[in-house]
């Protein structure tokens, strides 16, 4: 992906990188990758009770602990990297 293709959120140093020529998207970043691979990662808002999205968290996580087995056996099949 090239820097001029990215649709992400906009920064206030996107245009300075871009001015200076820094592409990130151009950098190999293994511990950022392997990182994304296996990491959850979530917004949280700490200030406001959520009731409804925090039972549809919960319902996610069970329902990812109760097919944990398919789970393994799709990943070590190598579907993960598609």
């Amino acid at each position: 992906m090239q820097a001029r293709d990215y649709d992400g959120p906009r920064v206030m140093w996107t245009e300075t990188l871009r001015q200076h020529g820094v592409d990130y998207t151009q950098m190999e970043v293994p511990n950022c990758e392997q990182k994304l691979q296996h990491a959850l990662e979530m917004g949280w808002n700490y200030t406001q009770v959520h009731e409804v999205g925090m039972k549809q968290l919960a319902s996610a996580f069970h329902k990812v602990e109760e097919n944990l087995d398919a789970l393994r056996e799709w990943e070590a099949k190598g579907h993960h990297r598609q």
